[in-house]
C-alpha cells in the first residue's frame, strides 16, 4: 500500500498516512482542530457499547469502528431474510448470506449434490462424476491422467518468425520457438540505430548474435567468440544526457529504474557491456567505429563504456575531460 509523509494541520508534526487526504495526525489533534474552528458539536450514545461520545457530525451511530463491525456482526445489516433449507426468517450479515447456520448450509448442498456418469478419458472406464463442470476429459486415477497427457504431449509448429519446427505441448500457446525469436518476432525489426551497428559489425568480420537472451531480458549485440555485449542507447527512449538534462515526470523515473536494475543484473553476471548512444551513431559513427575495435581488442576493459563520454582528436580515438554519468549509473 502506497505511504504518504503529511504534515499535521494541527501540531505540525510529520506522520505517515496511507490516505492521500490525510490532514492530523490523530483523532485528537483533529477534535481540538474541529473545536478551534467553532464546529458544532453533537452528544451522542453509542448504539452497540452505551458509552457516550462527541461527534462534529450527526450521522455516526457508534463511537468507534470495532463497535459498528461488532453491531454488524450481531444484528446484521437490517435486512430480513428467509433461510433457503428450513425457511426460518434471520437477519443478514451480508448480501450473500443465505442461510441462518452452517448446519442448514451444509443440508441444503447435500441434498442437491449433482453428479453425472461420465467415461474415463484414456481407459474408457465409467465413472461417476460428483458436481463437476468439466466437460472435455475425464480419468478414473491419476495413471490415466499422466498416460494420456503424455500421449498428448507433443505438437509439431512452425515459428512466426525463423519458420523453424519446434515441439511443445498442445495446450501451450507457443507461436515462437526460442525467447530470441520471440523478441525479434514482437519487436518486428531492429531499429535505425540498430541497424547501422550490425553493419559495421558485419564489415568488421566480428561473429555475434542480435537480442541474445540473458536471464528475462535480452542483448542487442552479443559477440559470441569474445563474451562481449553491445547495447543499442535511444536518446528518448534511454534518456540521454545531452537531451534530457533533468528526470522529471514519472514515466521518466520508471525509465532509470528499469535501466538501473537491468544494469546490476547483468553486471552480476560478469558481463561487459559498451553502450552505443544514438547521438554519436547518428553523428559520430567513427568514434563508435573506434569504440568497439577498443572494446574486443583490450577484451572488454575500458575506462568509460559510454560513447557520450569520447572523442576523436587528430585521428586517434581519447576519452573526454568532463565525463556524463548517464542518469541510471548515478
Amino acid at each position: 500500500m502506497k505511504e504518504y509523509n503529511k504534515i499535521c494541520n494541527e501540531c505540525n508534526k510529520n506522520f505517515i498516512s496511507h490516505s492521500s487526504k490525510a490532514m492530523f495526525c490523530s483523532s485528537s489533534c483533529k477534535y481540538r482542530s474541529l473545536k478551534k474552528n467553532n464546529k458544532k458539536e453533537y452528544k451522542k450514545i453509542c448504539l452497540f457499547c452505551g458509552n457516550g461520545f462527541i461527534s462534529f457530525n450527526k450521522k455516526p451511530k457508534f463511537c468507534s469502528l470495532s463497535c459498528s463491525a461488532k453491531h454488524k456482526n450481531i444484528n446484521g445489516n437490517g435486512k430480513k431474510y428467509f433461510c433457503k433449507n428450513c425457511n426460518i426468517e434471520f437477519n443478514q450479515i451480508h448480501n450473500r448470506h443465505y442461510f441462518c447456520s452452517d448446519n442448514c448450509k451444509s443440508e441444503y448442498y447435500t441434498k442437491r449434490v449433482k453428479t453425472k456418469t461420465v467415461f474415463c478419458s484414456s481407459c474408457n472406464k465409467e465413472i461417476i462424476r460428483i458436481r463437476s463442470l468439466k466437460n472435455k476429459n475425464y480419468f478414473c486415477c491419476k495413471n490415466c491422467e499422466s498416460e494420456f497427457r503424455e500421449k498428448e504431449a507433443d505438437e509439431i509448429r512452425i515459428c512466426k518468425c525463423c519458420d523453424n519446427k519446434f515441439k511443445c505441448k498442445k495446450h501451450d500457446k507457443l507461436v515462437f520457438c526460442s525467447k530470441k525469436c520471440q523478441i525479434i518476432g514482437l519487436s518486428k525489426k531492429p531499429t535505425n540505430p540498430h541497424v547501422i551497428i550490425i553493419n559495421i559489425l558485419n564489415k568488421l568480420n566480428v561473429n555475434f548474435e542480435i537480442e541474445h537472451p540473458v536471464k528475462r531480458y535480452s542483448i542487442d549485440n552479443y559477440l559470441i567468440d569474445y563474451n562481449l555485449c553491445i547495447e543499442i542507447m535511444g536518446s528518448y527512449w534511454h534518456l540521454d544526457n545531452r537531451r534530457c538534462n533533468k528526470i522529471e515526470t514519472e514515466k521518466q523515473k520508471h525509465i532509470v529504474e528499469k535501466d538501473k536494475k537491468r544494469s546490476d543484473i547483468l553486471s552480476l553476471l560478469g558481463l561487459k557491456i559498451l553502450y552505443l548512444w544514438e547521438l554519436d551513431i547518428n553523428k559520430d559513427l567513427d568514434i563508435c567505429m573506434e569504440l568497439i575495435l577498443l572494446f574486443i581488442k583490450n577484451n572488454g576493459n575500458l575506462d568509460n563504456y559510454h560513447s557520450m563520454n569520447y572523442s576523436i582528436v587528430n585521428g586517434i580515438l581519447q576519452m573526454n575531460e568532463d565525463i556524463i554519468i548517464p542518469h541510471f549509473e548515478k
